[in-house]
Parts: C-alpha cells; sequence; structure tokens
C-alpha cells in the first residue's frame, strides 16, 4: 500500500532444554491436543487428525520450522512390549543434519520439543526409523509473521513417494501456501511441479533438484517456483508432485489464513514496504486526508496505569501502538503478552531509555537490539518497523542509524503532556483540541486515574466528530 498525504517530522535534539516426556497415549490413536506452555506467546485454536490405520518402523514429516514464533513438537508411541530406539533424522533448510536416537519405553509416549534438539530459526524435515514398530505424530503452535496464530497437526508419511498430491492450495490475498519438499535419500532428486488452477489453465516448474538428505521450501503464493497472488479463481489451485529421476521424496503442504478476518487491519499490513514508500527516515503525522487520528503511549513504567490504559482500550473496541522499552518488556512481560495478544501494534522505545543525540553509534546499535530481543522474546515478532526516540531526542546521525537497521522514527504532532500529573480533564481536553486529520498522539503509561477517566471519553467524542482511532500503521496508510 502507498501513502497518501503525509509530512516529516523535524530533525532536531532459548537455550531451552530438551523435554522428553513419558505420557499416556491411547491404543485407540486419538490425536492429542497437546496442552503445552508456549516459550514465545499463547495461541488458541485447535486442529485434528485421522489415527494411523497401524504402527510401523518409519516416519517421515516434509514440513517443521524452529523460526521466532513457531514451536514443533513430535509425539512418539510406543504401543510394544518392549524398548525401542528410535533414530530421529533432521534436515535443515541449510543442508545441516542432525541425528540422535530417543529411547522409548515400553507401551509409552514420548514427546520431543523439536526447538531443543535443532538451532533456532531452522526450517526442518524429519525422518524416523525405529527398532520396532512405533506411532510418529507432529503438533506444531505457531504466531505466523506475527498476526497468525493457531496450531496444526499431522500424522507423519509411511514412506517417500514418487508422486504426491493435494487439492487444495490458494494464494489470494490474505492466504500464504507453502509446499515443503524433503529427500530423505542418499541420492540426489529431481522433481516436476504441476499447478492446476480453478480458472482452467496450469502451469509446471520442471527440474527442481533436491539435494540428498535435505529440506526445500516453496512459496507458492509467491512467484518463481510458485504462482503467485491471484484474486479470482486462478488463486484457487491443486498441485502435483512428481520425481522424474525414480528417487522418493516427501512433500507437505502448510497454509496460513486470515479467512474473512476480524482482526485490526494493521495486522494484514505489509508494514516494512509501507514504511519504504514513505521516502523519509521520519515521520510527525500520518494520511491528512483520511479521519484518522493514532493514539500512541510510551509503555516506560507502571504496572496499575498500563492495566488501565488496556482496560480502556478494550472496553471501547480500540487498537493502538505502544512504544516499549526493552527494560519494561523484561519487567513486566505478562503486560506486553496483553498488548500483543489483544491486538495493538508493539514498537520499540529503546532498552533503557537512553539519550540518543548524546550516545554513541555503539551504545545505540546495543540498545535498540536488546529492546528487540527483549519484545520479540514475548511477542513473538519484531517491533520493527516503528522506533521512538526516548525523550524525542535525536540528531541525523542517530536517525540514520536507526534507518540503517530497518527502523522509522515515529514522532508526534499532538503532545498533550500527561506525564506531568494533569487531571483526566485537561487530558482530554488538551487532545481534543489539537487532533486533527493525520494525528499521532503520543501518551504515557503514567497516571492510572488520569488515563482510566480520560480515555473513554477521549475515544467516545473522536468517534463522534467522525475519527478513527488508530494504530500507527493506520495511519499512515492511504485513502481507500
Amino acid at each position: 500500500m502507498s501513502l497518501g498525504k503525509w509530512k516529516a517530522g523535524p530533525l532536531g535534539g532459548l537455550a531451552a532444554k530438551l523435554t522428553l516426556t513419558t505420557c499416556f497415549s491411547l491404543i485407540l490413536l486419538i490425536s492429542p491436543l497437546a496442552a503445552i506452555e508456549p516459550a514465545h506467546a499463547a495461541w488458541s485454536g485447535g486442529h485434528d487428525v485421522m489415527g494411523s490405520g497401524g504402527a510401523r518402523r518409519t516416519w517421515f514429516f516434509a514440513e517443521g520450522c524452529t523460526r521466532t514464533g513457531f514451536e514443533e513438537w513430535v509425539c512418539l508411541f510406543n504401543p510394544g512390549a518392549a524398548e525401542a530406539i528410535a533414530t530421529c533424522t533432521y534436515m535443515l533448510g541449510d543442508g545441516q543434519v542432525v541425528a540422535r536416537d530417543e529411547v522409548l519405553a515400553p507401551r509409552s509416549r514420548t514427546t520431543i520439543n523439536v526447538g531443543a534438539v535443532v538451532p533456532a530459526g531452522s526450517d526442518v524435515s524429519l525422518a524416523i526409523e525405529a527398532s520396532q514398530d512405533i506411532v510418529a505424530e507432529r503438533p506444531m503452535y505457531f504466531r505466523y509473521q506475527g498476526t497468525i496464530t493457531g496450531g496444526h497437526n499431522v500424522m507423519g508419511a509411511e514412506a517417500p513417494r514418487e508422486e504426491w498430491f493435494f487439492a487444495e492450495g490458494c494464494s489470494r490475498e490474505g492466504f500464504d501456501t507453502w509446499l515443503c519438499l524433503q529427500n530423505p535419500t542418499g541420492e540426489a532428486a529431481v522433481c516436476d511441479i504441476s499447478y492446476y488452477c480453478g480458472d482452467g489453465t496450469s502451469e509446471e516448474r520442471v527440474g527442481i533438484g533436491l539435494a540428498p538428505n535435505s529440506r526445500s521450501t516453496i512459496p507458492v503464493h509467491e512467484t518463481g517456483l510458485g504462482l503467485g497472488r491471484a484474486g479470482d479463481a486462478r488463486g484457487d489451485f491443486s498441485i502435483a508432485v512428481r520425481s522424474t529421476n525414480c528417487v522418493p521424496v516427501v512433500a507437505e503442504r502448510p497454509m496460513y489464513f486470515r479467512y474473512r478476518s476480524l482482526q485490526p487491519e494493521w495486522m494484514s499490513v505489509d508494514r516494512d514496504a509501507l514504511v519504504r514508500s514513505l521516502g523519509t527516515g521520519e515521520i510527525a503525522s500520518g494520511n491528512t486526508a483520511q479521519k484518522r487520528v493514532a493514539l500512541t503511549f510510551d509503555a516506560e513504567q507502571d504496572r496499575a496505569a498500563t492495566t488501565a490504559i488496556l482496560d480502556a482500550l478494550r472496553a471501547c473496541d480500540v487498537h493502538c501502538t505502544f512504544f516499549v522499552l526493552g527494560g519494561y518488556a523484561d519487567q513486566y512481560p505478562d503486560l506486553v503478552k496483553r498488548m500483543a495478544d489483544e491486538g495493538h501494534e508493539v514498537a520499540s522505545h529503546s532498552y533503557s531509555h537512553a539519550d540518543f543525540a548524546a550516545s554513541s553509534a555503539e551504545k545505540r546499535r546495543a540498545e535498540l537490539l536488546s529492546a528487540e530481543a527483549a519484545i520479540s522474546r514475548i511477542t513473538g515478532y519484531s517491533p520493527r518497523p516503528y522506533f521512538r526516540f526516548p525523550y524525542g531526542s535525536r540528531n541525523a546521525a542517530a536517525i540514520s542509524q536507526l534507518n540503517s537497521m530497518g527502523y522509522i522514527s515515529v514522532y508526534w504532532n499532538v503532545d498533550p503532556w500527561d506525564w506531568k500529573g494533569i487531571s483526566a480533564g485537561a487530558l482530554y481536553s488538551r487532545i481534543m483540541s489539537a487532533v486533527r486529520p493525520g494525528a499521532i498522539v503520543v501518551m504515557h503509561t503514567v497516571y492510572a486515574s488520569q488515563k482510566a477517566g480520560a480515555l473513554p471519553a477521549v475515544i467516545r467524542d473522536l468517534r463522534a466528530s467522525g475519527y478513527e482511532p488508530v494504530t500507527v500503521t493506520e495511519v499512515l496508510l492511504a485513502d481507500d
């Protein structure tokens, strides 16, 4: 998306432990809905799978991921009366192969945390070969691109094959379809992919090489080996994968989607592309042709005030942007998690509220990276591309460095000075008297009674005046 009318602001002064859990499995092979406490964020949803028709020695999973926001687990069930050894070979997208043996007690369930076995940030396929018949299943939980949460679950494939077929696939807006290809053999494979579209057309991608013991990933919603985006029947497709040199492979097709989404608008925007379209390193207001107002809060301290703000926003069904200190995130991870879970945009405000205009380049870099790490651990997504300088203190060098690290400076054009302890009535008056289309309002997580008293009235009367309270991303969007 592109920006409509806007103006630039002034330049002034896991080391997680391996989890092997022996639990309870039913001989009926009912799919588990694993009650695992996620490390990155909370997920809600459900998944469903048919049970296996029998135990066997080999199982294959083409999909797997330990990127930020993803948790992958493998559930192994040994229904036999003797101990089993399961050799698990993990094939990573970067070419690494990690193999380890798991000891499965008789008539038991063992759970493997894949993120504790392979490096973080990996795309991973898995081949399992056991000393006797077992059952293998792979639940995954995810916060995809920081906005789509849920989980999916699948039984492993019995063996690699020369052909795989998928009836469903979609590249319409809001749908990301991926094709995961695993070559678990010691010989290179060559594959052709056929896409059969709902408009009657078809396309071929031929001669795709898969290295031995490897995992390859194709984003079908992108051009190249995929089809690219389509908003009509062409965006509905089926897929056939065929090995053309008789080397069997494994294929799996994960999809992530916002189907008729009710999520906040900012979650469906490519924010990096939006910021690139601005052509500037700093903004102080948004699209002045739209009656939208960005309500922003610098989260620096005060649990009670933050809670009061979140309660008011939830009651009014408003999403805003929080500029969070990394130190605040470490101190109040539950509040930052609540911000993300309730659909608010979480951006960076540095780690310790340092004065960037007076800091060295090394200090500024450390502040940015530490804050990003702290916020990402909790929310499951990066706070980029938005950053607010502590005290609003910045200079050309600070902004240039910020931009080089993938951020844009977000200043403001409405400052009610709430941090001075003014009354709720004064806060209301200062905002309402200064607000205008495209405004960015700066507030702080201080003075709980002030915020509880003012915010519901501010939101109510903004709406009554035709304004829409929004996030920074939404105030930057071009005209509809």
